[in-house]
């Protein structure tokens, strides 16, 4: 998913998928789902958490008075051919059956969303803890770095604190295991662990209790994003943008601290069930 927190963001994400410089002209649209098309945005008041967006790269070019003029058929032609050639650069041609004439097609639109899959991509490969190539990592090498993923997959927070992302993911390959070819894990850690010093069924009560606790933690969060939200639709409706955007960083605050919350809770869960 892609955050962003003005209007401007969302500009340079089209640019930087369009490999684009500030010169050219963006613009952002939001589909509309009464009209049932994408209609205009200039502002980030008009558009909401979750709006399908998309960024186009509109047909202009700049004119010796600094001027940026459309060009279409009847303006195209009064243009330098170096400068038509700039802005139609990329296009696809394709040729008339009737006339024979060549025109060109419409330039590439590319929806927002679609950052969505190369944003958790990269995100995915940063959670890495080893970087090397894959054939030249060990098989508990290997097993780490899949744990890993899964755990930036649930939460993404994670790659900014390599130390607990590390521990967690080692951890569950401890409890899992790992494979070779010829049977179970022979990790020295798992043989030499020491045992734990405390009763199985302390412990068991243990998680249950930090179980409890996180569950009702998770139940405040949900309740504070439902105010959140109610007071940001009621500052969208007095146009109180600053307020708005205040209240957006605060939702995506406890959206984190939800999905570590949530994250903790599924490890805890999986113990209980393997002691149980």
């Amino acid at each position: 998913m892609v955050f962003v927190d003005k209007f401007s963001d969302i500009v340079n994400k089209g640019r930087e998928c369009f490999e684009l410089n500030k010169g050219n002209v963006l613009i952002v649209q939001k589909y509309d789902e009464e009209w049932s098309e994408y209609i205009d945005c200039d502002s980030f008041a008009q558009i909401n958490t979750g709006d399908k967006l998309k960024i186009i790269l509109n047909q202009t070019c700049r004119s010796d008075d600094g001027q940026d003029t459309s060009v279409n058929d009847s303006t195209k032609r009064d243009l330098p051919k170096e400068k038509v050639r700039q802005v139609f650069k990329g296009q696809k041609k394709r040729k008339l059956s009737t006339k024979g004439e060549m025109i060109l097609e419409p330039l590439q639109e590319q929806d927002i969303v679609n950052l969505q899959a190369q944003t958790e991509r990269e995100s995915i490969q940063r959670g890495q803890i080893y970087q090397r190539p894959e054939h030249l990592l060990k098989p508990y090498e290997k097993a780490i770095n899949a744990a890993s993923e899964e755990l930036v997959t649930m939460n993404p927070s994670l790659i900014f604190d390599r130390s607990a992302l590390f521990e967690q993911a080692r951890e569950n390959v401890r409890e899992r295991g790992y494979f070779f070819k010829k049977g179970f894990s022979s990790s020295k850690h798992n043989q030499t662990e020491p045992p734990s010093s405390k009763p199985k069924n302390t412990l068991s009560d243990d998680r249950k209790n930090r179980i409890l606790k996180i569950t009702e933690q998770l139940q405040v969060i949900n309740d504070q994003i439902v105010v959140k939200e109610k007071r940001k639709l009621k500052a969208e409706q007095v146009k109180d943008y600053q307020l708005c955007d205040r209240l957006l960083n605060e939702k995506k605050q406890l959206l984190s601290e939800k999905q570590t919350l949530e994250s903790e809770i599924k490890l805890l869960q999986r113990k209980e069930h393997k002691s149980a």
